[in-house]
């Protein structure tokens, strides 16, 4: 087996609207940009000019309760819920108390998967994703100041966007704690995550089955 690529890599200059924190690729070229704000944008990678529009999701994603039931008491600090995911695909950005969110991306039975940590509240989102429906001629976009224009541009209509069905998201606030690093791994269809240790320096690998209701749980 060669370690060396088949070709030359592709490059494409492209206009964001605030910092870059995390990326994952598809197959077919779409591209997951996670910005500093939370915005989750995306774009077709393959274009002669791509341009950066956002992810409309399917369902409003409510905020999960994170605490361990197990460990909880009357002493036990209640974080106020974050706002629940509507329309556009957004979690919440980094504090001085949380890490960076990251992205990953696998296929699952032929199907496109964006899984999102959200290190705010301690849980991973998975999301089945489907490319744009670029039937729509572009000539019919007209220029509007909303969340899909960027930099000057206007990315087409809604249906010109991609978007994303929550299928499950994994929740724990001992086991998804200042994630930092995600991959997934094809051959086992786990997401595997280096994640801190709670009350300590440590790092613990975990992996999360997606094929399992129950699936986070750290690996030996």
């Amino acid at each position: 087996m060669s370690d060396k690529f088949d070709k030359d890599p592709e490059t494409a200059h492209i206009s964001i609207s605030t910092g870059l924190v995390s990326a994952a690729a598809l197959p077919n070229g779409q591209l997951f940009l996670l910005h500093s704000d939370g915005q989750i944008r995306s774009l077709q990678f393959s274009t002669a000019k791509p341009l950066e529009g956002g992810v409309l999701v399917q369902q409003t994603v409510n905020t999960p309760w994170f605490q361990d039931a197990q460990t909880f008491n009357v002493a036990t600090p209640v974080a106020t819920p974050t706002a629940p995911i509507v329309k556009f695909l957004t979690i919440p950005p980094p504090t001085s108390q949380t890490r960076q969110s990251l992205l990953s991306v696998g296929m699952i039975n032929n199907a496109a998967h964006l899984f999102v940590v959200d290190n705010t509240n301690h849980r991973v989102l998975n999301f089945v994703v489907k490319p744009a429906n670029n039937s729509t001629p572009a000539a019919s976009a007209t220029a509007s100041a909303t969340p899909n224009s960027v930099g000057g541009g206007f990315i087409g209509p809604a249906n010109n966007l991609p978007s994303a069905s929550l299928e499950q998201q994994y929740v724990s606030a001992n086991v998804v704690n200042g994630v930092k690093s995600s991959a997934f791994d094809a051959r086992t269809n786990q997401v595997n995550l280096l994640a801190g240790a709670s009350n300590s320096a440590a790092t613990n690998q975990v992996a999360i089955n997606v094929s399992s209701t129950t699936a986070c749980h750290p690996t030996p």
